[in-house]
């Protein structure tokens, strides 16, 4: 029985890698976008004459959409779901790749207007994958598996790197293989998205019982699968009470291990932005 079971929680795990690799093409979409304009713009401020205005323009307009993209998707996410918003975010990366791939002619506007989709795709990625990688992942593994985001970012600027490398001496048209390329993985989570699940837990919080239970049946295959869905039910009653919210809040807050952590968090947060590494990249 203990063989058995231990069989059942390796089998689930391998499920949930899977979702969760999936899900990180995300991340690895983010890296690759955020850093391969470094390279491309090297041939792309010759070739279109771009002034200082436009060069910043055209490398920025992704950081500005990204912030307000991630501050919209929350809402999003709340009300459609974690799997759609990731489908929106890797269709908005892909067209926004398209798009610069194929500028011609006086291309000053596509290439921002392709910069500026995807960043919208970036920017719901960056909220929603780690989301949804949270709730899909078993407490024993999910500190791990959230790692894998990380590595996916730092993945996808090592990759853009690589490829800027490999394109730079094609002057014409090799900037335009760097931004294309950047559209296969989201391309692949666009359509793995389609026959993956939704989170349980958002599932329980907008009411589908019987759809969670199947789905958490399906990338949990332990005996514990009732105690977790009781917990979900009791977090989607608090988190849609007002004061079962506030009182959450108050716990969090009179937890001295809890608040000191929170601290820490919101710390590197803010660190990790002003630190200015997108600059540098």
């Amino acid at each position: 029985m203990a063989d058995s079971t231990r069989g059942n929680e390796r089998g689930s795990y391998k499920y949930v890698v899977c979702l969760c690799c999936f899900a990180g093409l995300g991340g690895l979409t983010f890296g690759y976008g955020t850093a391969v304009v470094s390279g491309a713009m090297l041939q792309i401020k010759y070739q279109y004459d771009l002034s200082t205005i436009w060069h910043e323009a055209i490398v920025s307009v992704t950081l500005g959409a990204a912030a307000m993209a991630s501050a919209c998707s929350g809402v999003l996410t709340d009300r459609f779901g974690r799997r759609p918003v990731i489908i929106l975010s890797s269709a908005l990366f892909t067209v926004g790749s398209v798009v610069l791939a194929i500028t011609r002619g006086d291309g000053k506007l596509m290439l921002l207007s392709g910069r500026l989709i995807s960043g919208l795709g970036i920017g719901c990625s960056t909220m929603v994958v780690p989301l949804y990688m949270a709730e899909v992942s078993p407490a024993a593994i999910r500190g791990t598996l959230l790692t894998l985001y990380a590595l996916f970012v730092t993945s996808g600027i090592l990759i853009s790197s690589v490829v800027a490398g490999l394109f730079s001496s094609d002057e014409d048209n090799g900037w335009r293989y760097m931004f294309g390329i950047g559209g296969v993985p989201s391309l692949l989570q666009f359509i793995a998205f389609f026959f993956l699940p939704e989170t349980p837990s958002w599932l329980v919080s907008h009411g589908k019982l019987e759809e969670a239970k199947t789905t958490l049946n399906k990338i949990r295959r332990s005996q514990n699968n009732e105690l977790e869905f009781d917990e979900l039910k009791e977090g989607a009653l608090d988190s849609n009470n007002e004061e079962g919210f506030w009182r959450t809040l108050g716990k969090m807050l009179r937890s001295a291990p809890v608040r000191k952590a929170l601290f820490l968090g919101c710390i590197l947060q803010v660190y990790q932005q002003f630190c200015g590494i997108n600059t540098v990249m």
